[in-house]
């Protein structure tokens, strides 16, 4: 039983998970797009997350008693090995945060491992369910009516995340969550969450993604043979049913041209093979933590170079789009062993140990686990690493928990700094918000003196670079150009693309600099042959940074 202080520390917990489910993850204002902190949602993600995490965190102190599992110290082993590959890397923006982001996961799981009760965490899988609701119900709408939405394309629905496979692994996760609460739900409920599961159904299928769908039926299959409730198998199987039918007769409505191309294969099979290249080249240490971009724009265009026909793009590739690839490339194979070993380990002793619940919750894991081996969600976004954290912790056996008393006379020092790490979080998502607002004013309407309202300019180091070099350029003053050089060197050194070549040698040429204005032309050229803007010299006008901005 709960005493009165611990219901209270719950009653929290939940305020800060719906804070994040309700309100944070569906946040949108316009940005360049990418991943990470360029997305708006994850900013204020981050600050919902640091709120879950203060909870958790203050709730140790106050008791002075820290529960802990098996499953948590293996988590914690694999993320001290995430962290190893820092010892030898080059420090850059793109590591650093991701440094955060590890260290912010594992200060997540260890605050949700504080309430593990299983009537807890089924109220936080309740609002798992309707956050993600309401992304289905605005993925209808701009199905529906794609004119009332920013740049959405051949109907096809992206959520509030703007990303389809984002949305589509985010509603595989809460079917699967409202298949579990049919089985044991009332007769009047049952109705709701039918409902629920035919409106997911519906959008599921809209939004035509091959891995939303691959895991909506895994998961699917998976928890009927668990439950084995023939009223449950009714209940589904027909909303399902329904809902797939619902879009077909939406979808027949539509005269627009494109949209049955996108079941096409993509660009993946380029990524993965030079990837599996690139980690055969350093198998044991990697090539760096943050040096992706640099290193595989690189082996893709030695590739080209031997085969023309290698496939090439003209936007940076920042990611495989398989997140066991991208530790492999950057860090080696130990990250990745470790990887593989705790997936292993944590299901075997969740299905050896576990109930049914927490088969269920494991099951419910696979939509974001299958996705991460196809696109990286976790950066796209952060909510999904909440909820993974959320499910694993579900899914951990309760039996394997046991409590770790200490004595802490200091109470207010960690109290402070739990309170300052909340304090500092929302103060630089909340001004990198702002950041996004600045970027977008001057992108629209090209006055330098919006650049000028930066607050903090250090959380999209690309995106400000390339403006700040383009602004610089444009002013016409001699002193400028240096300046503009000096940002744009980095650029090309750690993000190498198209846009940064084509004002880095703008640069060079304003200052009279030819020769270097023609070796980063060349280069430039090496590195993506088949770019227009660097063909047969560099354009006059630099490419909108927009353009190159990774996706």
């Amino acid at each position: 039983m709960l005493n009165l202080k611990d219901e209270k520390n719950a009653s929290w917990m939940v305020a800060a998970w719906a804070s994040l489910l309700l309100l944070a993850m569906h946040y949108f204002q316009p940005n360049a797009g990418g991943a990470g902190l360029y997305v708006a949602n994850n900013n204020s993600s981050w600050i919902s997350i640091s709120l879950i995490a203060a909870v958790g965190w203050f709730t140790i102190i106050n008791r002075q008693q820290l529960q802990w599992n098996t499953v948590l110290s293996g988590f914690s082993l694999v993320c001290l090995t995430l962290l190893l590959p820092y010892l030898w890397s080059d420090s850059n923006y793109s590591g650093t945060v991701r440094l955060f982001g590890i260290l912010g996961w594992w200060a997540l799981t260890v605050a949700l491992v504080q309430f593990n009760k299983q009537k807890l965490l089924n109220l936080l899988l309740w609002l798992l369910i309707l956050g993600s609701t309401l992304q289905a119900l605005v993925g209808l709408a701009q199905f529906l009516q794609p004119e009332w939405f920013l740049a959405i394309k051949n109907h096809r629905p992206v959520g509030s995340f703007y990303q389809p496979n984002v949305l589509a692994s985010l509603l595989s996760t809460s079917l699967a969550l409202c298949i579990w609460q049919l089985n044991q739900a009332s007769p009047k409920l049952k109705i709701a969450l039918s409902a629920n599961i035919l409106l997911h159904s519906t959008v599921l299928y809209l939004v035509m993604s091959r891995t939303g769908v691959l895991a909506a039926v895994a998961v699917t299959m998976g928890l009927l043979w668990l439950l084995r409730s023939a009223s449950t198998n009714k209940y589904t199987l027909s909303s399902i049913t329904l809902g797939v039918l619902a879009a077909l007769a939406l979808q027949s409505t539509l005269t627009v041209e494109g949209r049955g191309q996108l079941d096409k294969p993509g660009y993946r099979t380029t990524l993965y093979s030079q990837s599996f290249e690139l980690i055969a080249e350093k198998p044991l240490l990697g090539h760096g933590i943050g040096s992706f971009p640099s290193v595989y724009t690189e082996k893709l265009a030695d590739a080209y170079q031997q085969d023309p026909s290698t496939p090439m793009m003209t936007q940076i590739s920042t990611h495989p789009h398989n997140e066991l690839l991208f530790w492999g490339v950057e860090a080696g194979l130990l990250p990745v062993m470790a990887l593989l070993a705790f997936a292993l380990w944590f299901s075997v002793h969740v299905w050896r140990r576990g109930d049914r619940f927490n088969h269920a919750m494991w099951l419910c894991t696979i939509p974001i686990i299958l996705h991460t081996q196809t696109e990286y969600p976790l950066y796209h976004s952060v909510a999904h690493l909440a909820v993974l954290s959320l499910l694993i912790v579900a899914a951990t056996p309760t039996a394997s928990v046991r409590t770790i008393g200490f004595n802490n006379p200091l109470q207010i020092l960690p109290k402070f700094i739990v309170g300052l790490s909340v304090v500092l979080t929302s103060a630089l998502m909340l001004t990198n918000l702002h950041a996004m607002t600045v970027a977008h004013d001057f992108i629209k309407t090209q006055q330098v003196q919006q650049l000028q309202r930066l607050v903090n300019p250090f959380m999209q180091p690309s995106l400000l670079n390339m403006l700040l070099a383009e602004a610089l350029l444009k002013s016409g003053d001699p002193q400028a150009a240096p300046v503009a050089i000096e940002l744009l060197q980095d650029e090309v050194e750690q993000r190498p693309s198209v846009g940064a070549f084509v004002l880095l040698a703008n640069a060079y040429a304003t200052t009279g600099q030819t020769e270097l204005m023609q070796q980063t032309a060349e280069r430039g050229r090496y590195l993506y042959p088949t770019a227009k803007s660097l063909r047969p010299k560099v354009a006059a006008a630099a490419d909108s940074p927009l353009a190159s901005q990774a996706h």
